[in-house]
């Protein structure tokens, strides 16, 4: 069985047992290649060929493995196949999971045998069914993929490829107006709900991009990607964050009233809320600047910023010394959320800050 591996993080398995099991030599042709990063399992022990350190026991055809990549390969697998529809014991609480069925099958559907006690199921892009919420926009499951499911109590899985869809999934739709956050190989799932806006959700941690998904009838499914731990930068909401949201109409990001209906309004790994729009154009709850998109940016980016109140403000952009470099907004603005556009084709290559000033707040 052959598995085409993704740059950077993928979820995968196999319906095949290899023989031999060891997690060295079955991914020596990576190591070889200089590809493989980084293979644990889901409980965290991990295979580091960077160092020589392996601490899984060996590769479990029922299991799914996080696999981490520097460039696309293919891993190819020998061994024992085993039935489409043999059954897969499952722990209470999240694992990850091989998928048996050689053909694509709804997440629906192809996990309609457990969904009494299911919580949650997720594939490696950070698409998510709730059976609770009636939600799904993971499509198909395909053969190659692993899945964590979050599961109530124990229980037997056997994939149902056959019967009629019970419920009812949304495709993921492509973005179309806001940038795709990386795979981080940490996430957590956000569903949210909306009568009264059309367009696409944004989700910002600390000013930075964590996240974005389409509305689609009345709701959005977003993966909000957390900080990659096997990285020096923060690419990712840290544990704890505040999360703000915000819609894009298709001319500009508007702040939005929201209610939390489950869950909090932080990120958790792996952890799940759910979010009602009430209105747009709500008054913004917080002084500051919301967000810089793109970021990092080439030709330009979009600063969004906050005032809860009328006030004589300063917006300006400083270089790492301290140096100002750029005036941006000055004088009186009424309270509102308010975006402006910084042309970088006059700035060195380099980091940047971005300070606004109203009163005595900063």
């Amino acid at each position: 069985m052959a598995i085409e591996l993704n740059d950077g993080w993928n979820m995968v398995s196999s319906y095949v047992q290899p023989d031999p099991d060891d997690i060295v030599e079955i991914a020596a042709g990576l190591v070889d290649a200089g590809t493989l990063i980084m293979m644990k399992n889901s409980v965290g022990q991990f295979y580091n060929p960077q160092f020589g350190f392996n601490n899984i026991p060996g590769w479990r055809v029922d299991e799914g493995y996080m696999v981490k990549m520097d460039g696309a390969d293919e891993l190819t697998l020998a061994g024992e196949a085993v039935d489409w529809d043999t059954a897969i014991a499952l722990e209470a609480g999240w694992q990850i999971v091989s998928y048996y069925p050689r053909q694509g099958v709804d997440a629906i559907l192809a996990l309609s045998g457990i969904v009494d006690v299911l919580l949650m199921a997720k594939d490696g892009q950070g698409r998510f069914y709730s059976p609770a919420f009636g939600f799904s926009n993971m499509g198909d499951m395909i053969p190659g993929q692993g899945y964590l499911l979050k599961m109530d109590e124990d229980a037997e899985l056997v994939y149902t490829v056959e019967e009629e869809l019970a419920g009812q999934s949304s495709p993921y739709l492509q973005l179309s107006l806001l940038p795709v956050h990386p795979n981080t190989g940490e996430n957590m799932s956000l569903l949210v709900l909306s009568e009264v806006a059309e367009g696409e959700i944004v989700v910002y941690s600390n000013g930075n991009l964590v996240g974005s998904g389409v509305i689609q009838n009345g709701k959005c499914g977003i993966a909000v990607w957390g900080d990659d731990p096997t990285t020096s930068e923060i690419d990712g909401a840290i544990m704890g964050d505040e999360l703000q949201v915000l819609l894009h109409d298709g001319s500009e990001l508007l702040p939005v009233e929201i209610e939390t209906i489950s869950g909090e309004h932080k990120y958790t790994t792996d952890g799940f809320s759910v979010l009602r729009i009430l209105d747009i154009n709500a008054p913004p709850e917080q002084f500051g600047i919301v967000a810089a998109y793109p970021n990092p940016f080439n030709n330009r980016t979009i600063i969004t910023y906050n005032l809860k109140e009328t006030s004589e403000i300063d917006l300006a952009l400083f270089d790492l010394t301290g140096r100002r470099v750029l005036d941006l907004v000055s004088g009186q603005k009424d309270s509102g959320q308010y975006s402006i556009t910084i042309q970088g084709s006059s700035l060195s290559s380099g980091v940047y800050i971005a300070q606004l000033q109203a009163g005595e707040q900063v």
